[in-house]
């Protein structure tokens, strides 16, 4: 026979050697579960810090790499605080223009006051000279456009587009008829230039292009300083061109203020053509709205305007 040796003594060593692992295999997963949740509660921390700053107008981001639930929350999360940046940054410029835009009309309707104001005490005081009434009723009038122009560009900034076709030729001889006595008593040319075998039509709100060919030609009857306004038309396939060019003194004009609510030049060749300041404005919001290409070049004493038109 063959002796064998006692196996219980090697029952005992296995049997410690494996409540020793259990022991140490315990501790390391304790370790390594305290870490990983450490490291998620430090995620959710800066997370949740975050979310307070976005409450506080405090747009934030944060950079966390886990490659899991957390890091997608995170990215969301920033891409909502950028997004949230803009919205907050716009919100906060067009406050800042309407607060400008309120602040101009306020000047603007605090001279015509005025004028009334002095009139009228002079109609009290008994000194009217037969002419007092007359003047207040033009302040009156300018009053009356300029709120008539404020509903008109709000009222814009709001509507939908609406497109029809149009024939542009046609629509620009019928504000020349319109315009017609007024050229003809300021001594102005007017010369429409186009291509009598192209066609040009093109699609918007016949209201809104009206708007538009009125603000351009009675800038031009305003300001031309050598009787002259020319007008051009071209079909490029792609886009209608329209050009509009009169004689300028191009020195004292700032092409970027054009743009802005209530700046109007000082030098105007016919003051009883003076407007509000809100007649480019509104172009340019039609313009916007119908994603129109357009600019404004002061050279060589002129002013050109030009608008593509693209169908």
């Amino acid at each position: 026979g063959t002796t064998l040796s006692d196996i219980g003594e090697i029952i005992k060593i296995v049997n410690k050697f494996i409540v020793i692992m259990c022991i140490l295999s315990i501790l390391i997963n304790w370790i390594l579960v305290h870490f990983n949740i450490g490291v998620i509660t430090k995620h959710i921390r800066n997370i949740k810090n975050q979310s307070i700053d976005i409450s506080n107008l405090n747009f934030t981001t944060q950079d966390i790499k886990t490659c899991d639930e957390i890091e997608e929350l995170s990215r969301s999360i920033n891409e909502m605080s950028n997004s949230l940046k803009i919205a907050h940054e716009e919100i906060n410029s067009q406050n800042e223009k309407l607060k400008e835009l309120l602040r101009n009309v306020a000047h603007e309707i605090k001279t015509p006051l005025s004028i009334i104001k002095v009139y009228t005490q002079g109609i009290e005081d008994g000194i009217d000279n037969g002419r007092y009434l007359d003047v207040i009723y033009d302040e009156i009038s300018k009053i009356d456009y300029l709120i008539e122009s404020l509903f008109m560009y709000f009222r814009i900034k709001r509507e939908e587009c609406i497109k029809t076709k149009i024939n542009l030729l046609e629509s620009i001889n019928e504000i020349i008829k319109k315009y017609n006595l007024i050229f003809v008593e300021s001594s102005i040319d007017v010369s429409l230039v186009f291509n009598n075998l192209c066609t040009y039509e093109i699609f918007m709100n016949e209201e809104h292009l009206n708007i538009i060919l009125e603000n351009l030609i009675t800038n031009g009857i305003k300001y031309t300083n050598n009787n002259k306004i020319e007008i051009y038309l071209y079909n490029d396939m792609d886009y209608i061109s329209l050009k509009i060019v009169n004689g300028a003194d191009t020195l004292d004009i700032n092409v970027d203020k054009l743009w802005v609510p209530f700046y109007v030049r000082e030098k105007s060749r016919d003051k009883n053509f003076s407007g509000t300041g809100l007649g480019l404005p509104i172009v340019k919001e039609i313009l916007d709205k119908y994603e129109c290409s357009y600019g404004i070049s002061c050279e060589d004493n002129k002013f050109e305007f030009y608008i593509k038109f693209f169908n």
